[in-house]
C-alpha cells in the first residue's frame, strides 16, 4: 500500500490506465482538496464515499478515474471537509 508522504500524482500515475486521464484527475483533486498532501491522504485512506475501501485502488479499474472524477464533484457538493 502506498504511504502519505508519497506525492499524488505519483500514485495516480502508478495506479492508473491512461497518462492523460491521470493528469487531469491530479489536477482535479489538487482542486477538490487544496494541496497535494491532502490529496494524497484521500487517496489513499479507506473512507465512507468509497465504501470503507482506499480510492486509490479504483483507478486501475477501467472506468476507475471517471468513477473518482465524479466522487469528488459530489464530495464537493457536499461541502466536503477534508
Amino acid at each position: 500500500m502506498a504511504t502519505v508522504s508519497e506525492n499524488a500524482l505519483r500514485l495516480i500515475r502508478s495506479h492508473a490506465i491512461d497518462a492523460y486521464q491521470a493528469d487531469q484527475f491530479y489536477q482535479q483533486g489538487l482542486s477538490c482538496f487544496g494541496s497535494d498532501q491532502l490529496f494524497a491522504q484521500w487517496l489513499t485512506s479507506s473512507n465512507a464515499y468509497t465504501m470503507g475501501q482506499a480510492p486509490i485502488n479504483a483507478l486501475s479499474a477501467e472506468n476507475g478515474i471517471q468513477y473518482l472524477t465524479d466522487l469528488m464533484y459530489r464530495m464537493q457538493g457536499d461541502n466536503y471537509q477534508p
